[in-house]
């Protein structure tokens, strides 16, 4: 922690007293967390979070098919339900995949035409 103290302190002055911005790649976002990003949700409750997306399929039973931590740059959410069909699809399954469910934030055209290519759904 000390260790980060002279530039925490640098990038406070930058930001606070010379009104300056400083490059996401340069700031402190956590302590003890430095693998950290700034994600832009776009939600009324705040556009702005600072974390890792974590992408998590389950079946039915709630057990858990396929994951994807996403650190920097997250892809659309369409390209993230169309990579993680991919990757469940090359599993030997003894029941193929039949149905899917997500959040508003994967419904769009795209994802749509991602399940009519599939051959399991």
């Amino acid at each position: 922690m000390l260790e980060q103290l002279p530039a925490a302190i640098n990038q406070a002055h930058e930001r606070i007293i010379g009104a300056r911005p400083v490059p996401n790649a340069e700031k402190i976002l956590r302590v003890y967390e430095p693998d950290v990003q700034t994600v832009v949700r776009g939600k009324a409750s705040g556009e702005v979070e600072f974390g890792n997306t974590l992408m998590i399929s389950e079946n039915v039973t709630g057990l858990i098919t396929d994951w994807q931590l996403y650190q920097g740059m997250t892809p659309a959410e369409w390209r993230q339900f169309d990579q993680s069909l991919e990757r469940q699809q090359q599993f030997d399954l003894s029941t193929p995949i039949q149905a899917a469910s997500t959040d508003r934030g994967f419904s769009t055209k795209r994802a749509v035409r991602t399940l009519g290519r599939s051959r399991h759904l």
